[in-house]
C-alpha cells in the first residue's frame, strides 16, 4: 500500500527500502570477513574474484524484477497485487513437489487447499460485485 500511494519512483523507492538494511548487512559482511584463516563456510571478501562478481551480478539480477514490480504496482489494483503475491509461493510449491519430489504431508495439502479455496471465494465475490456494479443503472446527479 505504501509503495502504491507514495509519490516516489521505483528506483528511488527500492533504494530507500534497501538503505534500511545497508548498515546491518555491511556490519555482517565485515564480521564474516574478519579473521586470519577462513573457517569452513566463512565469507572472505576479495579472495575469489569469481565469487565477488557472481555476488554483484546476483544483486543486479535481484534488483531488476523488484524495480519492474514497483513500476507495475502503480497501475494495478491492490486486490490484483494481492492475488499476484500468491503466485510465487504457489510456483515454488509446485516446483518443489513435482520437480524436486519434496514430501507433501496432509497438513501441507489442507493448508494449501484452504488458501486457494479462500482466494477462489474472494475472486468469485469480486467478479460478482463488479458485474453488479456494471449492470446497475446510472443514477442521475
Amino acid at each position: 500500500l505504501v509503495r502504491k500511494v507514495a509519490e516516489i519512483g521505483p528506483v528511488a523507492g527500492l533504494t530507500m527500502e534497501t538503505s534500511y538494511l545497508f548498515l546491518p548487512f555491511l556490519l555482517l559482511l565485515v564480521w564474516l570477513s574478519v579473521g586470519t584463516a577462513p573457517a569452513p563456510g566463512q565469507l572472505r571478501l576479495g579472495d575469489d574474484l569469481t565469487i565477488d562478481i557472481l555476488l554483484i551480478g546476483g544483486a543486479i539480477m535481484t534488483a531488476i524484477p523488484l524495480v519492474l514490480f514497483a513500476t507495475a504496482v502503480k497501475t494495478m489494483t491492490l486486490s490484483a497485487i494481492g492475488i499476484l503475491n500468491y503466485l510465487a509461493p504457489t510456483i515454488q510449491f509446485l516446483v518443489g513437489y513435482f520437480i524436486y519430489n519434496e514430501p507433501l504431508t496432509t497438513p501441507h495439502m489442507i493448508c494449501f487447499s484452504l488458501i486457494w479455496l479462500s482466494l477462489a471465494i474472494y475472486s468469485g465475490d469480486s467478479i460478482r460485485s463488479e458485474r453488479k456494479r456494471r449492470l446497475a443503472p446510472v443514477q442521475p446527479a
